[in-house]
């Protein structure tokens, strides 16, 4: 592998020599709920990356999933395929197991093509941002595939600092590179985290943002001025665009925060009891929901999502 970018995703991304041919060689609690992701979509999965604060050591939470799929053809409802391909991807909860063994994730389903397309092709920052940041590869059906998800998490890569780079100007270290990039997707997109958990996140990768800006500075045309220090050559005018950009994307990233939140509601199994303890965790602020709007949230739960959006749970 000469591509030493992609070498270091591979390390990182390929913990162990990933399962081929159907078989899945993850450790408990991972194994339980990869085994009912593949009950629920069978054949037609291609590949399954797990993501999030689970990675970073934190048991409070749920796993975060992504799952690619070669099509949708076992879908849990027919009408789930038609929704993934007109705003990707579909949101969905598990839970296995009982009580004290019982595992809990929520995963996201869209295609590998889509998937593919995303890390290179979209304005927005919603997967590229994603999975620029460290991800794990659990499963894969063949060579083939994980060879395809790898490229796309190189591109992933790739276009986050080429978006990234023109708000830098001057001298600059990998550390304020990153933070610089994970603070604007923060603020692209409705979150009840605050937008200093970006600052977190970097300080936790901090060695592995460093490997990948070290190897990416030729590419990106920067020079290594001192150890771990680059220097931008980005004009006014290409910061002054950039920063128009950025601000377009935030508009942008809202509305459809709200449309994938819209589309969540009827794929995410108690979809407004795991949104309120999201929010809490990443808050503290918690508003009691009535009956009637845990069984119809998508009419009755707006007022309720009004009054901590006031109090500042999610920005």
């Amino acid at each position: 592998m000469n591509d030493p970018v992609l070498k270091i995703i591979r390390d990182l991304v390929v913990r162990q020599p990933a399962p081929h041919s159907g078989e899945c060689s993850v450790p408990d609690p991972m194994a339980m709920l990869v085994e009912e992701m593949h009950r629920r979509h069978g054949t037609s999965i291609a590949a399954i990356l797990v993501y999030g604060s689970y990675l970073r050591g934190q048991r409070d939470t749920l796993l975060d999933f992504y799952v690619l799929l070669e099509d949708f053809t076992q879908m849990p409802k027919r009408w789930h395929g038609y929704s993934v391909r007109i705003l990707a991807p579909n949101v969905y909860n598990i839970v296995v197991g009982e009580h004290p063994n019982q595992a809990r994730a929520k995963y996201a389903a869209l295609s590998v093509a889509q998937f593919e397309r995303a890390m290179t092709g979209q304005f927005h920052s919603y997967f590229w941002a994603r999975f620029a940041q460290p991800c794990a590869l659990v499963y894969t059906k063949n060579s083939l595939v994980e060879q395809q998800v790898l490229l796309a998490l190189r591109s992933a890569v790739y276009t986050f600092c080429m978006r990234v780079l023109p708000l830098m100007q001057g001298s600059f270290t990998s550390f304020e590179f990153w933070r610089t990039g994970l603070m604007r997707t923060y603020g692209c997109e409705l979150r009840a985290e605050s937008i200093q958990q970006a600052e977190k996140l970097t300080a936790n990768n901090a060695e592995y943002f460093a490997r990948l800006t070290q190897a990416m500075a030729p590419e990106l045309g920067v020079d290594l001025i001192s150890e771990g220090v680059y220097q931008s050559n980005t004009t006014d005018e290409a910061h002054s665009r950039a920063l128009r950009s950025w601000s377009i994307r935030r508009i942008q990233g809202k509305l459809i925060s709200i449309g994938r939140l819209l589309k969540a509601v009827s794929t995410f199994e108690n979809s407004l009891e795991y949104l309120l303890w999201k929010i809490e965790r990443h808050s503290g602020i918690y508003i009691q929901p009535s009956p009637r709007q845990l069984r119809y949230p998508l009419i009755f739960a707006w007022p309720l999502l009004w009054r901590l959006y006031r109090s500042g749970a999610f920005k």
